[in-house]
């Protein structure tokens, strides 16, 4: 069975047979033959008038199926590490840039602006950002630890928020050790009593 995608429509399939009376009373023509003919002709468009109505009904069923759907593919799978954001780090550390606070500044400007990391980090107002931070920094860790020589303390020690009653410590423990030194004072305050005896 030969696979033919076109149905071939022969002229003389299309043409109407009219018979003439002449040839009608003509006793020459065999009339069973030409009878097997038209019949053999009608069974041929009858197949092709078959196979086309196959062809139009698949491929409305081929239309009318929903298109297969993409397989949904995870871009970072739980079991791998995030490849972006370790580039990412790693090119902020070859820049120099390894401290959280200045990560965050780059990483909230790039956010903001919708640009790439590398064009915010040289943007002027990110590097005076970064220099003030570093200055800081080290200007924080260049501070005594409360040295009781020098006369100063730094927020981290319970005498500087005795100093100051109107700051609080960010630190539980450190907030737990000034509440108790300031109910110690207030005890001790109160060991003399305001009224005079006599």
């Amino acid at each position: 069975m030969e696979k033919n995608d076109q149905i071939e429509i022969k002229d003389e399939d299309i043409q109407e047979q009219d018979f003439t009376p002449e040839e009608l009373v003509d006793d020459s023509i065999d009339w069973k033959a030409k009878a097997q003919e038209l019949k053999g002709i009608a069974k041929r468009r009858a197949t092709q008038l078959s196979k086309a109505k196959d062809k139009l009904k698949s491929f409305s069923e081929a239309k009318i199926e929903a298109p297969p759907q993409p397989k949904e593919t995870q871009i970072n799978k739980p079991n791998e590490p995030d490849y972006a954001r370790l580039a990412e780090t790693a090119y902020l550390a070859s820049q120099g840039l390894t401290h959280q606070d200045d990560i965050k500044i780059i990483k909230d400007e790039a956010e903001r602006l919708r640009l790439p990391i590398n064009e915010v980090i040289g943007m002027e107002h990110i590097q005076s950002k970064l220099e003030a931070n570093k200055t800081a920094r080290t200007a924080q860790n260049g501070m005594p630890k409360g040295n009781k020589r020098s006369g100063t303390v730094t927020p981290d020690e319970v005498d500087y928020y005795l100093q100051n009653p109107d700051k609080r410590p960010d630190d539980f423990e450190v907030a737990k050790k000034v509440l108790a030194a300031k109910r110690k004072l207030a005890q001790d305050s109160n060991k003399f009593s305001d009224i005079m005896y006599e």
